[in-house]
This record gives structure tokens, sequence and C-alpha cells, in this order.
């Protein structure tokens, strides 16, 4: 997004790592001016309305992309194809139940997550999060696909990688 934005993340910005629990108090210090993480961090910082949020993996165009993609290793895949069904197909059926029963959902997570989050506020975000999207086949290819391209801005890709053929490359059909 800085990238996009028309900055060059790599000499117009200086990254700061801070531990988790501090990342909200360099904000109000002065010694950083925008945090990245994840919730449900970030949505309590944005409840009290003293931050503002700038991009996430729901907003603009990533609102209609996958924001989570599990991988398996290659042998598996080749040699137990039925496991790694076994591990999507679950998956799956997970994310669905989280988006049509969010606060059951809530409740389950609830004593694992950090800090002192309240089922309410668990609940809320599993009601706002895309569990019900998940693209497959050809899809899910192009949205690999696009992250690459993404990627390759910030110089995590060469700018010469054939995106489409990366996405070829690590996508696997372990449902047929």
């Amino acid at each position: 997004m800085i990238r996009k934005a028309g900055l060059d993340p790599t000499t117009d910005v200086e990254f700061k790592q801070f531990p988790a629990p501090l990342l909200r108090a360099a904000v109000d210090k002065g010694e950083a001016h925008a945090v990245a993480d994840g919730d449900p961090n970030t949505y309590l910082w944005l409840k009290d309305g003293k931050l503002k949020e700038i991009s996430s993996n729901l907003t603009g165009e990533f609102a209609t992309r996958v924001c989570c993609i599990v991988g398996v290793r290659g042998s598996l895949v080749r040699d137990d194809k039925r496991t790694a069904a076994s591990i999507a197909l679950a998956l799956l059926e997970a994310a669905e139940y989280a988006a049509e029963n969010p606060a059951e959902a809530a409740a389950t997570y609830t004593p694992f997550a950090p800090g002192s989050v309240s089922s309410a506020d668990l609940t809320a975000l599993a009601k706002y999060h895309t569990h019900h999207h998940h693209p497959m086949g050809d899809d899910l290819k192009k949205e690999i696909a696009l992250y690459a391209e993404e990627l390759k801005l910030v110089s995590v890709f060469k700018p010469s990688l054939d995106t489409a053929k990366y996405a070829d490359r690590v996508y696997a059909d372990v449902l047929s």
C-alpha cells in the first residue's frame, strides 16, 4: 500500500519493531506514526477513536481477496492427497461455521485471545471478517498472482517473475 501511495517503502519509510504489547504506546508517545498488527488488537485500538484505519485486508481492493492460504508440503499433496484434502475441507467448514455462527465462534476463541478481549468484541470481529470468501481453482490462482505482483512492487519477488506461472506452481487442487 505504501508503494501504491507513491512512496518507496525502503527509502521513504523507517520501519521499527516494537514488542506487540507496546505498539499502541509507541504511537501514543509519538515514537511511531502508524502501526501494523492484526486483530483483535487493531480492532480494539480503533474502538476508542484515537487511531484511524488506513488500510487492511478488508478494505479497498483487498476486501474481495482471500486473506489466508494454507500451505502444505509438496510431499503431502503427492503422497497423501486425502490428508491434504481433509485439512482443506476442515478449514473451509470451520470458516463457514464461523461466518454463520459468529457468537459461538467468538466464545470458542475467547479463552485463547490475547489480553482481555470480550466475547462481544470477538463476535463483532467474526461478523465483519470475510469467512465466506474462499476461492478455489482458477479464481484462487488469480488472487495468488495478484499478491505476487504486489510482492514484486516491494522487491520481495524479482520484477521478471511470471506471476501466473508462479501461481500455477504453488497451487495444488487437493479436492478433485
